[in-house]
């Protein structure tokens, strides 16, 4: 065990973290379009990206698609990633003026 005191209290912070438990200073934008499948396992796995309203895309073999706001591309990145045949990004992920 560490014997040492707290140090440099006033340059740690917290910071927020999105629907896939990714952390960071900014807020990007990414808009996905999904199948069923992809919008189920959504919801299971991150159970946060429930908040984030869910609105037909217009596309047949995607019909779902749901803006979130995420502090770091990564996590969304690698859920896109590991489903690419059952989503799409529309567009790029885009950092959210505030």
């Amino acid at each position: 065990m560490i014997q040492q005191e707290w140090q440099h209290e006033a340059q740690h912070r917290k910071l927020e973290e999105d629907c896939f438990w990714m952390t960071g200073d900014k807020i990007y934008n990414v808009t996905l379009l999904m199948d069923l499948r992809a919008l189920n396992l959504l919801h299971e796995e991150y159970p946060l990206s429930e908040q984030y309203k869910v609105r037909n895309s217009g596309d047949e073999t995607r019909p779902y698609k749901v803006t979130l706001e995420v502090r770091s591309p990564l996590g969304v990145e690698r859920f896109v990633r590991g489903l690419s045949e059952h989503i799409a990004v529309e567009g790029t992920i885009t950092l959210k003026k505030e």
